[in-house]
């Protein structure tokens, strides 16, 4: 048989052969690992519509679980809920919003301030 320093040419192939099966099979794991995490992400029920920081220390967001709006004001390590809305009245409201936006060129935070009537305390 033919050796190279020592180590046999079969021994040579079989290591090759032993090492590509590891890769093919590392590389199927990883495929199959992938498919399975976009299939969870994908069946996630909440959804963060918006976030509008008012301040350093807090900011309102807006979540739609199951066809409802959650809008809740975050607050250091505090989260209170603010209103439960329909989604289908949050994207009439949206879209009154929209349209006075353009008119009267409000920012987003000027509106949820004067909506929830939120000024700085310090």
């Amino acid at each position: 048989m033919i050796s190279f320093t020592g180590i046999n040419v079969f021994q040579l192939f079989f290591i090759l052969f032993v090492f590509t099966l590891i890769i093919i099979g590392a590389y199927i794991t990883t495929k199959i690992v992938a498919e399975k995490s976009n299939f969870i992400q994908r069946t996630k029920r909440i959804k963060i519509l918006e976030k509008t920081i008012l301040s350093s220390n807090m900011s309102v967001i807006a979540l739609m679980i199951n066809e409802k709006v959650y809008v809740v004001l975050q607050h250091y390590k505090t989260t209170q809920l603010l209103d439960i809305i329909d989604k289908n009245e949050w994207n009439k409201s949206l879209e009154d919003f929209n349209k006075s936006d353009k008119k009267n060129q409000k920012s987003t935070i000027k509106y949820i301030k004067e909506i929830f009537r939120l000024d700085d305390h310090k």
